[in-house]
């Protein structure tokens, strides 16, 4: 006798999969939606300036994350020397701090 469990878990697993990939979508359109709103023309010298006012921006959406705050804030970033160098607690070199802000 075979069990009516497997094609019922299969469909769970695809529904949960389904709901995760729509929660994704959600979170990247309310991010783009948030920064489409919010463009300017202002450059940041300072990463943590920027990163604070992205945070303000988009920081209270639901599924943001520290490191997901961190990598939309590195995708909006090109290199510049002239930055101000970040130093972190132990006043070492921070890597991103050359990077310039748009």
């Amino acid at each position: 006798m075979k069990s009516c469990l497997k094609p019922v878990h299969a469909g769970l697993k695809k529904r949960k999969k389904f709901r995760k990939y729509q929660k994704g979508k959600e979170f990247i359109e309310a991010v783009i939606s948030v920064l489409e709103q919010n463009i300017s023309d202002k450059e940041y010298k300072d990463y943590s300036e920027f990163e604070g006012m992205l945070k303000n921006l988009i920081g209270n959406i639901e599924g943001m994350t520290p490191s997901r705050l961190t990598a939309i804030a590195m995708e909006l970033s090109v290199m510049d020397k002239t930055a101000v160098v970040q130093k972190d607690k132990k006043r070492e070199y921070h890597p991103r701090s050359h990077y310039q802000r748009h």
